[in-house]
């Protein structure tokens, strides 16, 4: 038993003896981006501590502001975020004494060692609390139909438009009408490799179901289906003029829009 006991008091100094021979490292302290960049190419990553007080600063700015009545909603605007109304979302804010502003993000980070808009996301939460999510979301709605009363002949982008079921169950028909009725010339080169061949209509679809600017491409896989470029291509250009459109919509507003439609080839 006493052998035991010299035994694991034994161990015991020596564990201690271990620790306390470790180097103790004095951490040099990065308070944003700019210095942790500039400290990094002077020192070992685990030699600089991160304290990020530019975020806690914003942060707590956000919360003053807020107690001294001084609100402002961002708007974030990049990849992913296509709001449109920036002076109808002021006007209609107005009235409850909150400024806007816009904010442009980006989807490359300076750093994931730092938080980025920590004021800007703040204050947003400051005010959604507030005000509620539902009050922000009809201002959004609202401010986005005064923009397209206000721009009657601006042109959108699809991906701006209403997504609903019967439009892409038109989509879906069309196409599928058109590839059903398709016939591949005799000596047509079919699909070998890992890409389709393809033509493809561009166009603006108008309010009143016209269209305008249509171009139509062909690009082919298999060189030796070059031959019949003009024909295909010709094909999908009758097929797309004959067709009765149903102009977009934004909003629930009929809009002109970009539209695109193609055919993939087996």
């Amino acid at each position: 038993m006493a052998i035991r006991k010299l035994i694991f008091t034994l161990l015991s100094l020596s564990l201690l003896v271990a620790c306390s021979e470790q180097p103790k490292i004095n951490k040099i302290i990065a308070h944003d981006y700019s210095e942790y960049y500039v400290l990094a190419k002077k020192y070992q990553l685990n030699e600089i501590e991160i304290i990020d007080t530019v975020c806690i600063n914003a942060t707590q700015r956000a919360l003053k502001d807020v107690k001294q009545g001084k609100y402002t909603y961002h708007q974030f605007s990049g990849l992913g975020n296509r709001n449109k109304g920036f002076d109808e979302w002021a006007t209609l804010f107005k009235p409850f004494n909150i400024k806007t502003k816009s904010v442009l993000t980006s989807c490359i980070g300076f750093s994931d060692q730092f938080e980025e808009y920590c004021y800007e996301i703040k204050m947003n939460e400051l005010i959604i609390d507030k005000f509620g999510v539902c009050f922000i979301d009809s201002i959004k709605v609202e401010a986005e139909k005064l923009y397209i009363l206000k721009h009657p002949d601006k042109v959108y982008d699809y991906f701006d438009c209403d997504r609903n079921t019967k439009q892409s169950e038109r989509l879906i028909s069309l196409n599928k009408a058109y590839e059903d009725s398709f016939v591949y010339p005799e000596d047509y080169k079919f699909k070998s490799g890992e890409y389709f061949s393809f033509t493809s209509a561009d166009f603006i679809l108008l309010k009143d179901g016209s269209i305008k600017d249509l171009e139509v491409y062909t690009e082919f896989q298999d060189e030796a289906n070059n031959k019949y470029k003009k024909l295909f291509t010709k094909q999908l250009k009758e097929f797309v003029l004959n067709q009765k459109w149903e102009a977009a919509t934004s909003y629930g507003y009929p809009v002109h829009s970009e539209m695109y439609f193609s055919m993939f080839y087996r």
